[in-house]
């Protein structure tokens, strides 16, 4: 089990081996929310299943650890990342375009069970 608990230590996970990268943070304000960030497969590594099997160890940590939900963004326009998200049970509950960067988001929210 990965704790995450003790909270005078605990800003963040990350997980980075060159090859993948994923970031999970406690949300500001909110203790019962992880963020996820900077999800990214190597492109020699893309389209063998890596990002979705991801989706399960963050699902994991977030569980073993008591989190009830699991927030992310994406751009619009990252097709397989949508994808992902979609057929990993993630729902898209809001679109928005980013003032700052000029990009479409998608917001997304998992339930942790």
């Amino acid at each position: 089990m990965i704790s995450l608990r003790e909270p005078r230590i605990f800003h963040g996970y990350e997980f980075y081996t060159g090859v993948v990268q994923f970031d999970l943070e406690i949300m500001p304000g909110c203790r019962g929310i992880l963020v996820s960030t900077h999800t990214y497969v190597h492109e020699r590594f893309r389209n063998m299943g890596i990002n979705t099997f991801l989706q399960k160890v963050k699902n994991r940590i977030a569980k073993e650890n008591d989190f009830s939900l699991l927030l992310a963004t994406t751009r619009r326009d990252n097709d397989p990342e949508v994808h992902i998200l979609e057929t990993s049970g993630w729902k898209k509950i809001h679109e928005f375009g980013n003032k700052k960067t000029y990009n479409d988001v998608i917001f997304w929210v998992k339930e942790v069970k």
